[in-house]
């Protein structure tokens, strides 16, 4: 009995051994790493695409992790109504050429954004020239978009916890995962690309090449209530005292319903780098469709 229950508890820690990873990427000095990323959004009938190229460059080595470039290197929107597309795309567009200096720890997971002030400066600057763009492309839009609304629907992103998590927290990012310890079935908790609570199980495979994520909305009718809510006071200012007024009745209606499902594979290179990551996202929006799915490639 003794030699049996060594054996099946050999047998156990050899399973948990193949299906558990520490994800650090192997940084060096100077070295580069470029993805490419497309993605294609569906609403309403409506598709539309994006195409950017992402860099990583890792600039030194400190006392206690890393310092890592990473820059949208350009990006190109097709599909849809051109100036719906322009919409869209705009709070994107005043990242490209902005470099985002990150200090990261040993294992390469990002611990902060060195050079905040200087990416805002930038960024706020790129955003007066795309609403010079968008009107010049649309002059009735200027009736019902201001320059001040724009640059503060900008600006409300333009914090350094909203940044970091676009950097590292969101599903389809190249650095979320580094400094993870994974475990299959291990759960977590985090707030995808639009803001949404979302948990999440992992799936490692046995080579630990291979990390698959499956993640569903998880956000309480209060936290629902209050994210629908910051949503309209920052691209419908005008009518959030309204709908905080009628939240309850909407409530009431059935219509205040958040449901999202996030399906995530990353694929590992040896170095511990990310190869590939496949995303696809399915949500109803308050009665609305959309899907997203997002191919990013190393190159």
């Amino acid at each position: 009995m003794k030699k049996i229950f060594s054996t099946l508890l050999v047998m156990m820690c050899v399973v948990v051994a193949q299906a558990q990873m520490v994800v650090a990427p192997k940084m060096e000095k100077g070295a580069k790493h470029i993805y490419k990323t497309n993605t294609v959004s569906k609403a309403n009938g409506i598709e539309f695409t994006t195409v950017s190229t992402i860099s990583y460059v890792v600039n030194e080595k400190t006392a206690d992790g890393y310092i890592v470039t990473q820059t949208m290197e350009d990006m190109s929107t097709s599909g849809g109504d051109e100036n719906v597309r322009n919409m869209m795309s705009a709070t994107q567009k005043m990242l490209v050429k902005v470099p985002f200096v990150l200090k990261t720890d040993k294992n390469g997971q990002v611990v902060d954004l060195v050079n905040f002030n200087e990416s805002k400066a930038t960024m706020i600057a790129k955003c007066n020239n795309i609403y010079d763009e968008l009107i010049k492309a649309n002059p009735m839009l200027s009736m019902q978009l201001t320059r001040e609304a724009f640059i503060k629907q900008c600006e409300s992103t333009m914090n350094v916890e909203a940044l970091l998590q676009g950097i590292r927290g969101t599903a389809a990012s190249v650095l979320t995962l580094n400094g993870k310890s994974i475990n299959s079935g291990d759960t977590e908790e985090y707030l995808n690309s639009q803001g949404i609570k979302m948990k999440r199980t992992f799936i490692v495979s046995a080579d630990r090449r291979q990390i698959e994520s499956k993640a569903t909305s998880a956000m309480t009718l209060e936290e629902t209530k209050a994210f629908v809510i910051e949503q309209v006071e920052k691209n419908a200012p005008a009518q959030a005292a309204t709908l905080k007024e009628n939240i309850d009745k909407l409530v009431k209606t059935g219509m205040l319903k958040i449901d999202v499902k996030e399906d995530t594979r990353y694929l590992m290179k040896k170095d511990g780098w990310v190869d590939a990551i496949k995303y696809t996202q399915n949500m109803n929006l308050m009665g609305q469709t959309v899907s997203i799915e997002t191919d990013i490639t190393s190159m």
